[in-house]
């Protein structure tokens, strides 16, 4: 084997010019799935809040959702938030207005502002103060 000739490691019918673009699509793939950013994630803004009760609303470009406060500050109104929405469960998301996170939990779902408003929980309702979302 002649040390001056790589293109013999090279597979039978393939030139280093070949070879070379191969590994360069390899590593553009690997690079793009590295830097990735997570497809759930999405924003949304805070329309209604009651911090007495630790509920807000979030309107979404798939819809609106009524969300619990866990942890962290509390969203005000006009806040944008982003994260997974969707997904059952505490989710840790980012309240980009105040650059912080905080911790929310899914209590319903839905289409239209209609159909949240009748899903806001009783505990918000019982208050004496409680000034309701309308459904328009």
């Amino acid at each position: 084997m002649n040390p001056g000739n790589t293109a013999s490691l090279l597979p039978r019918g393939a030139t280093l010019r070949s070879a070379g673009r191969r590994v360069a699509a390899a590593a553009a793939v690997a690079l793009c799935a590295l830097f990735a950013c997570p497809a759930l994630a999405e924003q949304a803004m805070v329309i209604w809040k009651n911090r007495e009760c630790g509920y807000f609303i979030l309107q979404m470009k798939s819809g609106y959702g009524i969300f619990r406060w866990i942890d962290g500050p509390q969203p005000n109104d006009g806040d944008v938030l982003e994260g997974d929405f969707r997904s059952a469960g505490e989710r840790l998301v980012d309240n980009k207005t105040a650059d912080v996170p905080t911790t929310i939990l899914l209590y319903a779902f839905a289409l239209n502002r209609s159909a949240i408003a009748t899903r806001m929980p009783a505990k918000c309702k019982a208050l004496p103060d409680y000034i309701p979302f309308k459904g328009r």
